[in-house]
């Protein structure tokens, strides 16, 4: 590949050569550092190959010294098209003007992406962003990515890490958002410990104060695990940061029902098609009637953006969407494939319930009510469970 460009760069040409001495001729040519790739023998007498330009001028005396002739079939490379274009004093100009542009334009940032939002918006990390001069259309030398960043960390205690990389006209941040963390009162700090969730109890650690149940007792959120009030064998009362952490044995029951007959929407055939233009943060439609083509539809969206490489991206956008006219069909679900549906929705909304529980056994009921199919989930599931609470704060505490 890297021989291919240095040989468009110094120019070649492509030449026949034909006589009785053809393997004389070669054997001058390279004893005399003329180079040739791309032979081809498409006669007795006569082969095709590719020379550069400042080999070919010096051909002549060899072809003439081993009775063969030349003749060129063929001429490429940069020395041949720059002097087409000699004389195109418009387009040499117009392309010096591009490449100015190019660069001038290559000076601002014109696409930022925000990657590692959580709880957090996109919009809202744009506005910390602008505020502290990360914006479209800024200088990237007037940017400094450590200032901002650590602009940034300290204007928001939401995030914990963030990092501005620059690459050409693009700007790339990475937000880490703090993890919510269990509320934990000072080490000094006397404090029970009680149950955050209604379960029975599978194991209890204790490390510090007294331990108010057992492994098997069922315990309601809010009832006392661990007690930060102590008695020494002399009988003295100690008031000591309670610590301790149970796991729970929970059951959580999800339900959901389907009706086999429902409304589908079904494509029609019929599709539209629409341009728009994205400069900067502005829109320009390219079509006259703003509103939908039709009543019910689907649409996609595709946008391709002007770059020049994966750093060297601008801010012009081309928006193509394709509208899909629907219309609503009745379709009816055979009970299998309600069960199926059904079952992977209640997954899901025990996914979300119970999102750091560890479930160990799973029950699915199925019955039809009313033309519905109604499944239930039953899941037991191993929880932890343990905050700390100021001293005599929790329900039933004397």
């Amino acid at each position: 590949m890297l021989m291919q460009c240095v040989n468009f760069l110094r120019g070649s040409v492509r030449i026949s050569v034909q006589g009785a001495g053809i393997e004389r001729f070669l054997n001058v040519c390279a004893a005399n550092g003329i180079a040739f790739w791309g032979v081809h023998r498409v006669a007795p007498d006569r082969i095709e190959a590719s020379v550069r330009i400042s080999g070919f001028f010096a051909l002549r005396p060899y072809a003439r010294r081993t009775m063969c002739r030349i003749r060129v079939t063929g001429k490429s490379g940069a020395p041949f098209y720059g002097r087409r274009l000699r004389r195109r004093h418009a387009l040499v100009l117009g392309a010096v003007l591009c490449a100015a542009i190019l660069y001038a334009l290559s000076g601002f940032v014109w696409t930022i992406s925000i990657e590692g939002c959580e709880s957090m918006t996109q919009a809202e990390v744009m506005t910390l962003l602008e505020q502290n001069g990360l914006y479209i259309g800024a200088r990237t030398s007037g940017i400094n990515a450590g200032a901002v960043r650590n602009a940034l960390l300290e204007q928001t205690d939401r995030l914990s890490y963030l990092a501005v990389n620059l690459h050409g006209s693009h700007a790339q941040v990475i937000v880490r958002e703090h993890g919510v963390v269990r509320e934990e009162l000072d080490i000094d700090t006397p404090c029970d410990v009680v149950a955050d969730k209604t379960g029975v109890i599978d194991s209890l650690i204790v490390r510090s104060g007294t331990a108010m149940t057992e492994v098997g007792k069922t315990v309601e959120a809010g009832e006392l695990l661990a007690s930060g009030t102590m008695l020494s064998q002399q009988g003295e009362t100690w008031l000591v940061h309670a610590d301790a952490e149970a796991t729970l044995r929970t059951w959580r029951t999800v339900q959901l029902a389907l009706s086999d007959q429902i409304d589908a929407a079904v494509p029609t055939g019929e599709i539209k098609t629409r341009h728009a233009l994205i400069i900067g943060s502005k829109r320009l439609n390219l079509y006259l009637v703003e509103s939908a083509p039709f009543a019910c539809y689907d649409k996609k969206v595709e946008k391709k953006s002007l770059s020049v490489s994966e750093n060297l991206r601008f801010p012009l956008t081309l928006v193509t969407e394709t509208y899909i006219e629907l219309e609503r069909a009745p379709l009816e679900l055979s009970e299998e494939k309600c069960a199926e549906t059904l079952h992977e929705r209640l997954l899901d909304m025990l996914e979300r319930q119970a999102a750091d529980a560890a479930v160990t056994e799973l029950d699915y009921r199925f019955e039809k009510k009313d033309g519905r199919l109604v499944a239930t989930l039953q899941a037991e599931c191993l929880e932890r469970c343990g905050v700390q609470v100021p001293l005599g704060a929790a329900d039933g505490q004397p």
